[in-house]
C-alpha cells in the first residue's frame, strides 16, 4: 500500500471540503481504505488536508517544512491505515501522526527554522494567561519547553493553542470526555509554566 506523498497530494487534492464528513462517513471510508481503496483514502485526504495543513503550519511557521510534514503525515497514514483498529478515531489518529511529523521537522537542524512559533498566539482574540505567556516567548524557548512535557500534555496544549480547537473538539479528536480534556489542559498549562520558569522566562 505504498504511495509517494507528493503523488498522493497531487492526485487526490480535489473537491471534498475540509471537515465536510460525519464520523460514520469517515469510518466507512477508512474501512474501504484499509482494503486498499485509494479513492477512499483520497476522499479522506481531501476532507482533512486543509485543517491538518493549518495545524502543522501553526506548529512550524515555515511553509516549506509544513508542506513536507503534511505530505509525510498522509504518507504515513496511508501506509499504516490497516493498523487503525477503530475507524471512528481516524481524525484523532491523523492529528497524532501530523504532530509527530511536525515535531520531527522541528528537531531537524536548520538555521531559518527558528521562526516565532508563539506568534500565532498573539493573534488570538481571547488571550488566556497561558496564551499571553506563550506569546511572549521565543519559538526556541516554547518548543524546548513543550518537548519536555509528557506527550499527553503536549498534545492537548498544541491542539488548543495551535490547532485552534475547543475543549469539546479536542475531546472528540482524542476520544475523551470534555471534562477529562479540561483537567488535562489545566495540568498541562501548569507543567508548561513550570518548564518556562525553570528557564527564567516567566
Amino acid at each position: 500500500m505504498a504511495a509517494h506523498p507528493r503523488a498522493v497530494g497531487t492526485q487526490l487534492a480535489v473537491d471534498v471540503p475540509d471537515g465536510g464528513m460525519g464520523v460514520e462517513d469517515v469510518a466507512a471510508l477508512v474501512r474501504r481504505a484499509q482494503q486498499g481503496d485509494a479513492d477512499a483514502f483520497g476522499a479522506l485526504y481531501r476532507a482533512h488536508v486543509d485543517r491538518i495543513g493549518r495545524y502543522v503550519g501553526a506548529l512550524l511557521r515555515d511553509a516549506g517544512r509544513s508542506e513536507e510534514a503534511v505530505a509525510e503525515a498522509f504518507l504515513h497514514a496511508w501506509r499504516d491505515i490497516r493498523q487503525l483498529r477503530e475507524p471512528e478515531r481516524f481524525v484523532a489518529w491523523l492529528y497524532r501522526i501530523a504532530y509527530r511529523r511536525a515535531m520531527a521537522e522541528a528537531r531537524r537542524p536548520r538555521a531559518d527554522s527558528l521562526d516565532e512559533a508563539a506568534h500565532v498566539l498573539d493573534e488570538r482574540r481571547d488571550a488566556s494567561p497561558e496564551s499571553a505567556a506563550l506569546a511572549a516567548m521565543t519559538a526556541a524557548t516554547v518548543r524546548s519547553a513543550l518537548l519536555e512535557l509528557p506527550d499527553a500534555y503536549r498534545e492537548v496544549l498544541v491542539l488548543r493553542h495551535m490547532g485552534e480547537l475547543s475543549h469539546r473538539e479536542i475531546a472528540q479528536q482524542l476520544g475523551k470526555s470534555e471534562e477529562a480534556v479540561r483537567v488535562a489542559y489545566s495540568r498541562a498549562a501548569r507543567a508548561l509554566r513550570g518548564q518556562l520558569e525553570q528557564r527564567g522566562d516567566t
